[in-house]
């Protein structure tokens, strides 16, 4: 039967049923919240059952399916099934959906629908940074008594251990803006944040002129008389910016107010060496410097202060309680928008102050054997060094790191890059490398990780599994060491799990 696809929520009838293939996971349980507070009736499938489909089920009274069948679509008769792109074809709910003319949107599409839905919306893009900014954000506007309404790619205590917030209907949305198979392009801004742009997903781009291309295109997308927050001198910014404005003019979309930020250090800008403040003043009128900006970054016990600038004229004194100089830049791009939309400064900033992280991100999980344990998600070489060199200004005697790297293609495209970044660690060990979908291991593992990290000067070995990981740092930690479990949610459950067992 041929289907009727519809383009946006207003295409679907009032109080539609929305079927959700894949409601476990961490984007498709909060887009299923956001559409049941919105008064659409939802139910969904997943084969694995998990707190987010039990919060679902108990909170919610959604009804959920642990296994897929056909069955399931005849029984709820959806007006429309949302499905993940980790749900396999062939799909029985899906493949019963065509059958009957239902229509099919993949997630991205939907959440597009969503950011169409509010007057407006702040889309976070980049390759690192995007749950963290959004997580900062939102809790500065909440705050401020701003009511949005959240998306994000993680979970966060503020919002009751849920990834989404449901705030004043229709107003505002403050979203991530997910690159990988170019999903942010669904997505509406009235503001966007690009936060930075790094050598990642090359299984989809390929190449990274198709990465910046897909940025661009982004960019281009905002209307006119909206706002672009960006990294000041960010690697391949300008090339993105240059692309897109060439987008916009072949589109006539207009004006886009460009807002910028960074660090002001010698290591960013040379050219300020021994400058004086007054000079700086004038490098600010001429628009040198960026717009927002962190200025004599200092670190109080390992975690990050700053004197807070927009525009040459100091505003206040900044202090994060998340570690590592890139939090230093998630903080300004976030304020950077609080600011722009009118939010009060010493607020933001006391809200900033006692911001602790989203779900993964720098995760206190507990102790094993006196030595504070973190999870944190850094699996691509960048993040994985930013966190290393983050936890290197904290007080602890030794730092440890367990290790898994996420995708055989991201660890093909990037191998130096993973040596460069953890050959300078304390010790690591590796898991074997994680992977949900993909048919091929491109001739990659751990294990050559680990030779590779070895040769170049560096201490590294294979504990595959948890009872091995478990022994060895059993013989490697003391009370005032730390051990990072950084990667995908597999590694940092491990670490869960060794502070569980309180030994």
């Amino acid at each position: 039967m041929e289907t009727m696809h519809p383009h946006s929520l207003k295409d679907l009838p009032a109080n539609a049923r929305l079927f959700f293939v894949g409601i476990g996971g961490i984007s498709m349980s909060g887009l299923a919240i956001m559409a049941h507070n919105l008064g659409y009736e939802v139910a969904g499938s997943d084969p694995h059952e998990n707190d987010r489909t039990d919060r679902l089920s108990k909170e919610l009274n959604i009804t959920i399916h642990y296994s897929h069948h056909s069955m399931w679509i005849d029984d709820f008769g959806p007006d429309a099934a949302i499905y993940t792109a980790a749900i396999k074809r062939p799909n029985p709910e899906l493949n019963r959906c065509e059958e009957l003319g239902i229509p099919i949107i993949d997630r991205a599409e939907f959440l597009g629908w969503l950011t169409r839905y509010y007057n407006k919306v702040i889309n976070v893009a980049g390759t690192h940074g995007k749950t963290t900014t959004t997580s900062m954000l939102s809790s500065m506007l909440i705050a401020d008594n701003f009511d949005p309404s959240v998306h994000l790619g993680a979970e966060f205590s503020a919002f009751n251990g849920s990834t989404v917030r449901s705030g004043k209907p229709g107003e505002l949305l403050i979203s991530e803006a997910c690159e990988y198979n170019s999903s942010l392009l669904n997505f509406r801004s009235s503001t966007a944040i690009l936060l930075n742009i790094d050598n990642d997903h090359l299984d989809y781009f390929k190449t990274m002129d198709n990465l910046i291309n897909c940025f661009a295109r982004f960019i281009a997308n905002i209307p006119a008389d909206g706002q672009l927050i960006v990294l000041d001198r960010g690697k391949h910014i300008d090339k993105c910016l240059e692309a897109a404005a060439r987008m916009r003019a072949e589109k006539a979309n207009g004006h886009v107010n460009l807002y910028s930020f960074n660090i002001i250090d010698s290591d960013n800008y040379p050219e300020i060496k021994n400058t004086s403040e007054d000079e700086l003043v004038r490098m600010w009128a001429e628009h040198k410097l960026p717009d927002y900006a962190a200025f004599n970054l200092t670190y109080n016990a390992g975690y990050p202060e700053f004197d807070f600038y927009k525009q040459g004229q100091f505003l206040t004194k900044v202090k994060l309680q998340v570690p590592g100089r890139h939090n230093v830049l998630n903080a300004l791009a976030a304020l950077a928008a609080a600011d722009l939309y009118g939010a009060n400064i010493e607020t933001i900033v006391k809200a900033l102050a006692e911001f602790h992280g989203a779900d993964g991100r720098f995760e206190v999980k507990g102790t094993f054997r006196g030595a504070t344990i973190v999870g944190d998600y850094a699996h691509h070489p960048t993040a994985t060094k930013a966190t290393i060199m983050a936890a290197a200004k904290l007080p602890y005697k030794h730092r440890y790191v367990v290790y898994q790297p996420l995708t055989y293609g991201r660890v093909k495209n990037l191998f130096p890059d993973y040596v460069d970044a953890l050959k300078n660690a304390e010790h690591v060990l590796f898991m074997n490398i994680f992977s949900d979908r993909e048919q091929s291991d491109f001739g990659v593992s751990s294990q050559m990780l680990v030779d590779a990290i070895n040769a170049a000067g560096g201490h590294a070995e294979l504990q595959p599994d948890y009872e091995q990981i478990k022994k060895r740092l059993a013989e490697l930690c003391h009370p005032g060491d730390l051990v990072l479990f950084l990667g995908p949610e597999e590694v940092r459950a491990v670490g869960q799990r060794l502070a569980d067992e309180k030994l």
